[in-house]
Formats: structure tokens, sequence, C-alpha cells
């Protein structure tokens, strides 16, 4: 899955022209961590356009009994990286959102939240 991810990004940052699909395509399931926390978040990534991505999944809450939703948006920076943002729907809380940079070679990147927490966002398995 990641190889799809990575082939698909490197293909849109160089000078190849993308049909975008006739339909939203699936490139699959990924995790990240938000370091420095243990949370982690796992989300089907599903593209929408030729540079957009949408993203639905959960917060795993530290391997707690129940999980938290999450929903946002991926799409490629100008500048090369990868942008967006999710926002968890949590059970009787505040939601939380999260503002997200990722390096399209290795997934890894930074997040900061809008509580003004932040970190590394660091694939997991």
């Amino acid at each position: 899955m990641r190889l799809v991810l990575l082939a698909l990004i490197a293909g849109l940052g160089g000078s190849l022209v993308v049909t975008p699909p006739a339909s939203a395509q699936s490139l699959g399931t990924f995790r990240w961590q938000t370091s420095p926390f243990c949370n982690v978040l796992t989300a089907n990534i599903t593209r929408e356009s030729s540079d957009s991505f949408s993203i639905t999944g959960f917060d795993d809450k530290c391997g707690a009994a129940s999980r938290d939703a999450l929903y946002g948006a991926f799409f490629l920076n100008p500048r090369g990286d990868i942008g967006g943002g999710v926002t968890i729907v949590t059970a009787g809380g505040a939601s939380q959102h999260l503002d997200i940079v990722i390096d399209p070679f290795t997934l890894a990147g930074t997040w900061t939240s809008s509580d003004g927490s932040s970190g590394a966002f660091v694939p997991a398995r």
C-alpha cells in the first residue's frame, strides 16, 4: 500500500499529467502515531481528484476499549509535501483538529492540534 501511495504522489509531483478517476479510488489503510503520545490513527485514504484525498478512520485512544472517529483530507502542496488535516470526533467531549504535514517519500511528518499540542507524525505498524 505504501508503494502505491508513493508512486501516485511522485507522479503527481512531477511533470506527469494525471487524469482524475471517474470515481473515488481507495489507496488503502495507513496508520500513524501522534508522537509523543501513544495514540495511533488508522485511516483509509481515498483519492478524490488528481491532488486531493479524503481520510476516514479512527483514533485507537492508546489501545482503549473504545475508539474515536476521524475524518479529513490530504492534498498535495506546491512546495512538494502533503498537507491536510483531520478532525477526531470524541464521544462526549470536544472534537480535536490536527493540522498535518507529511513528507511524500517517508510518509512521516508533523502534527499540530487545535489545543496547541504538536509532535511527530510517525508511520505505525
